[in-house]
């Protein structure tokens, strides 16, 4: 089998060599094909996408309407057998010290797992969600794209060797038996895939709209690029967890939509070179909806 070099994932760094036919990404294929989003938002001087103020649900949205929040956030850095990487571990605690902090989600962190941990983590935090439970997955390391399917590689991955990565279709098919009402997956990594689908905001309705994505079931994953290499970053965050955690910090009280964050993010990684990506993750039962935060 020929071995050319290819470009890792989230660190601009040495060149390593994996098999013919793989491809680094963040999702692997996980999401859909479909046109770019259509935002329709207006911009600040800074550059930024503003999310659209046109409704404040904040006096009648309480956190008891939304259920219970829960992140399971993972961050790799030490790698054994493939390029290591810097800030993978320090954006995945940030987010989710953050996400525990100013929105009250229960959170578990996961640090340069292994295989059978992680797996093992992802089933749990999938498994033991309620109906109205709303669940968020974020993912900081490498990954693979192998005869068209997508990998997340733990900690003790090998390049030749598949059975040591995680198959994308395989979190598919957990978040697809979840009992939570909504999951949104983040992944900080390269996407070596197809283009997104779109999920789209009416501004001329925004308020009954966020009123039926509170309802409707989610599966979305949000990435920190599209085709293209993203960058590790510098003091301590890569770009896209630094636009992330921007966004989060300074969103004031009542409701962020997973769309909105998406574009904000957008907005605020402008200069960087890398475009986020919005999209419903196919075959994990994804019912229209969108994922709502809370700032409490």
């Amino acid at each position: 089998m020929s071995k050319p070099v290819l470009v890792p994932l989230l660190l601009l760094m040495m060149a390593v060599a994996w098999p013919a036919h793989a491809q680094w990404g963040s999702l692997g294929g996980m999401m859909g094909s479909g046109g770019r989003q259509e935002t329709g938002e207006t911009g600040r001087e800074d550059g930024t996408l503003a999310a659209r103020p046109a409704f404040d649900l904040s006096a009648s949205l309480t956190p008891e309407q939304l259920g219970p929040f829960r992140i399971l956030s993972i961050g790799i850095d030490a790698y054994t057998s493939v390029p290591r990487l810097a800030n993978a571990g320090n954006d995945a605690r940030a987010v989710a010290r953050q996400l525990e902090k100013d929105y009250g989600f229960e959170t578990r962190l996961l640090t340069d797992p292994g295989r059978q941990e992680m797996m093992t983590a992802l089933r749990k935090f999938s498994a033991s969600a309620g109906a109205s439970d709303n669940l968020v997955i974020y993912y900081a390391g490498h990954g693979i794209r192998d005869h068209g399917g997508g990998y997340w590689l733990p900690r003790d991955s090998h390049a030749d060797s598949p059975e040591s990565w995680i198959s994308i279709s395989d979190i598919t098919a957990l978040l697809e038996q979840s009992a939570a009402r909504k999951i949104l997956v983040i992944s900080d990594s390269c996407y070596a895939g197809t283009m997104t689908r779109t999920v789209k905001d009416d501004p001329a309705d925004i308020s009954g709209i966020l009123g039926q994505k509170l309802r409707q079931r989610s599966r979305i994953a949000l990435t920190s690029g599209g085709l293209e290499p993203v960058s590790d970053g510098r003091g301590g965050h890569s770009v896209f967890a630094s636009a992330l955690l921007e966004t989060l910090g300074q969103q004031g009280r009542g409701p962020l939509t997973g769309t909105q964050l998406y574009l904000s993010a957008t907005g605020r990684m402008d200069t960087a070179g890398q475009e986020p990506e919005y999209a419903n993750i196919p075959a994990a039962g994804h019912d229209g909806g969108d994922f709502i935060f809370l700032r409490r």
